[in-house]
Order: structure tokens, then C-alpha cells, then sequence
């Protein structure tokens, strides 16, 4: 599947709609939306977007009435090619320690597939220290990523019978590392990506093996 299908598919999840001409308008909107985020804040006004899109203000209002839907459906969508992505690389996978590289590995290439994704995540941060709706969306993506950690986690059984508790204290540890690192990435002037990632990965490993020992 190419990749503008996977990107259709994913965007017909999110705005829960059949294809059609006005559908094919709310995607066209919410792509505008994500890279309007690009440009700061004000990149993503009903404003900027109608003259992104070449569409009448009212007509990018009758599709989502306010900046605010708009943002809500961006974050959304950047949500779901994160899982999309993670889910992807971790097709196939029986080891846990595969999996564990690969939930890191995947989670940095989101960033590298979809760049524009980046201003997106960092409103949504940003957003969550001020508003309650976005912070509980914060919520759910940590409460996420960390079952998936886990179930991967007490896929080896730990020798000194560790269990639920403690595989929750230590998913919740690996999402830290990985978006830290992510996020340090990206907003400073590291480059070696590479070089990241493997420390991640070692470190995160390290852990892992501690808890099955």
C-alpha cells in the first residue's frame, strides 16, 4: 500500500468519514492545518488555512468550526501514524527484546517519515500543561504506550516473579526515555540520530533484562 493510502486510510479513522468530494475537503483542511502548525500558532487560523486551501472562510468553518476542532483533529491524526508506524515495525516480532529496539526504532521514525508531525506533538505538550481536554489526550497516549510496553515486557517471564507493579514503573520509565530523547533530538542541535537511538535502545535493554533477571 502506497503511502497517500495509508494516509487516506488513517485520516477516514479519524474523522470517521465514507470518501467523498466534501471528505476529500476535510483532509485537504487538516494536512493544511498540520503544516500551518509548521509556521507557529497562527499558521493554523481559519484565516491561513482558508487561504492555504483556496477555500472560502466559511466553507473551512462548515467542515470545523473553530481553530480548536482543527488543532483537536491535527493531534489526532498525528496520534494515530505514531501508532500506525509502531505497530509496523513491531509486525512479526516474537522476542521481546526484538520488540523492545523495535518500539524505539519505530517511535524515531515517525518523526523522520512525517517531519511536520513534530510542531504538532510539541503544541500538544504544550497545550497539556494549560488545558484539561489536551492533557487528558496526553493521558491516553501515555496510558497506551505503556500497555504495549508492558504486554511486551511480560512476554519473558522475570525470574524473581516480578509483576504488574513493577512492569508498569518500568513501561512507564522506557516512554520517558524514548520521548526524552525524541524530543531533545528535535529541538536541539543533535544530529546523530543513529547514535541516539542505539543508546536508547542499550539503556532501555539494560533495564529490561534487570526486571526478567
Amino acid at each position: 500500500m502506497s503511502p497517500k493510502n495509508d494516509r487516506d486510510n488513517i485520516l477516514r479513522r479519524i474523522l470517521e468519514f465514507r470518501p467523498s468530494k466534501a471528505d476529500r475537503r476535510r483532509a485537504m483542511i487538516l494536512e493544511a492545518v498540520i503544516e500551518g502548525i509548521g509556521e507557529g500558532l497562527e499558521g493554523s487560523s481559519v484565516e491561513r488555512i482558508s487561504k492555504r486551501t483556496r477555500m472560502r472562510r466559511s466553507h473551512v468553518q462548515y467542515y470545523f468550526k473553530n481553530r480548536e476542532e482543527m488543532l483537536e483533529a491535527a493531534i489526532k491524526y498525528a496520534i494515530s501514524v505514531s501508532q500506525e508506524i509502531n505497530v509496523e515495525y513491531l509486525k512479526g516480532l516474537t522476542s521481546p527484546e526484538a520488540m523492545l529496539r523495535a518500539y524505539v526504532e519505530g517511535t524515531f521514525e515517525w518523526f523522520v517519515r512525517e517531519p511536520s508531525h513534530r510542531s504538532v506533538m510539541a503544541l500538544l505538550l504544550y497545550f497539556s500543561t494549560c488545558y484539561p481536554p489536551y492533557r487528558h489526550i496526553s493521558s491516553q497516549v501515555a496510558e497506551s504506550s505503556e500497555q504495549r510496553l508492558v504486554a511486551i515486557l511480560k512476554a519473558k517471564t522475570s525470574k524473581k516473579g516480578k509483576g504488574d507493579k513493577a512492569a508498569r514503573a518500568l513501561a512507564k520509565t522506557i516512554r520517558l526515555l524514548v520521548i526524552g530523547a525524541l524530543i531533545d533530538l528535535h529541538s536541539t542541535d543533535s544530529s546523530n540520530s543513529d547514535a541516539v537511538i542505539q543508546s536508547v535502545q542499550e539503556t532501555i535493554l539494560s533495564l529490561a533484562k534487570e526486571f526478567w533477571a
